[in-house]
């Protein structure tokens, strides 16, 4: 029984002596922020067209892509900067 004693105690004593391990390394903690104002260099603006009466008169597409090309151009961006990504009908 003594030696049961003994043997626990010693177990006892390996496992507390193990969970005791102090990290004595010296840290820094740091917690920072930043934030940069950007202007954009590029904008992709979606635009959808589609048919519709105005009274008895019917607004074609191809009225409404000639209306955009010229206010594209009025806008001042050039024609190659100009687009079209999706055609569907």
């Amino acid at each position: 029984m003594k030696k049961l004693f003994t043997l626990a105690a010693l177990i006892l004593f390996t496992c507390s002596a193990f969970a005791q391990n102090v990290d004595l390394r010296r840290k820094i903690e740091v917690t920072g922020l930043a934030e940069k104002e950007v202007t954009p260099d590029i904008i992709n603006v979606s635009i959808s067209l589609q048919e519709y009466l105005d009274g008895k008169k019917k607004i074609t597409i191809d009225q409404l892509e000639n209306q955009l090309e010229s206010a594209v151009k009025d806008a001042g961006i050039p024609k190659e900067d100009f687009t079209i990504s999706n055609v569907s009908g």
